[in-house]
């Protein structure tokens, strides 16, 4: 029981560590991913138009 409390309190401990340094990033890092994010959503959503254009892949509307 002593050593599930130990590890439970560690997992408490380590996750509020974990959300302040997240609370506390830069508002640039965090358009960064941001962009990042939403440029990769762009080239999965691009990814089979491209083929399509370059006939790597059939056209399926």
């Amino acid at each position: 029981m002593m050593r599930m409390t130990t590890i439970l309190a560690g997992l408490v401990l380590a996750s509020a560590m974990s959300t302040t340094a997240m609370a506390e990033s830069d508002p640039a890092e965090r358009a960064l991913e941001y962009r990042q994010g939403a440029f990769n959503a762009m080239a999965w959503s691009f990814g089979p138009m491209a083929a399509m254009v370059k006939n790597k892949m059939p056209y399926d509307a």
